[in-house]
C-alpha cells in the first residue's frame, strides 16, 4: 500500500513538472513571437541593421530563457527537492553565463545598432514578464 502511494506521488509530481514546463516553453514561444513582429517593424521603418539589431536583443533574451526552462524543469517526478533545486540553480547559472557571453560576443565582433538591440533585449525581457501575468489570471 505504501508502495502505490509512493508512485501516485511521483506520477502527480511528473505531471505537474510537466505542466511547468510546458508553460516555460509557452513563455519562451511569446518572447519570440514578439520579437519576430518588432523585428518585422523595424525592418520596415528602418531597414535590414535594425531588424539584425533587434533579432540579436531578443534572441538572447529568447534562447537564455529556454536554456533556463529546460534545466529547471529536469528533473521529472522531482521526488527527490534537492535535484529539483540544483535544476532551477544549473539552469539560471547557465542562463546568466550565456547571456553575459552573447552580449561580450555581439558587442566586441558585430557592428550592431544599439538602440534596435537594446528595444530587443528590453521588449523580450517584458514580454516574459506580462506573459506571466496572462498565465496568472488563466
Amino acid at each position: 500500500m505504501k508502495i502505490n502511494l509512493k508512485i501516485k506521488e511521483v506520477v502527480v509530481q511528473a505531471c505537474l513538472i510537466k505542466q511547468y514546463r510546458k508553460k516555460s516553453y509557452q513563455i519562451v514561444f511569446f518572447q519570440s513571437l514578439v520579437s519576430l513582429l518588432l523585428a518585422s517593424v523595424f525592418f520596415i521603418l528602418l531597414g535590414m541593421s535594425s531588424l539584425v539589431s533587434l533579432f540579436l536583443g531578443g534572441a538572447i533574451v529568447i534562447v537564455s530563457n529556454f536554456i533556463f526552462a529546460t534545466f529547471a524543469f529536469s528533473f521529472v517526478g522531482g521526488s527527490d527537492p534537492d535535484k529539483v533545486l540544483k535544476g532551477f540553480y544549473r539552469g539560471e547559472v547557465l542562463k546568466l553565463l550565456f547571456t553575459m557571453s552573447f552580449l561580450a560576443v555581439v558587442f566586441s565582433t558585430l557592428k550592431i545598432d544599439f538602440y534596435s538591440f537594446f528595444v530587443g533585449y528590453s521588449c523580450s525581457l517584458a514580454s516574459s514578464w506580462t506573459t506571466l501575468l496572462l498565465f496568472k489570471q488563466r
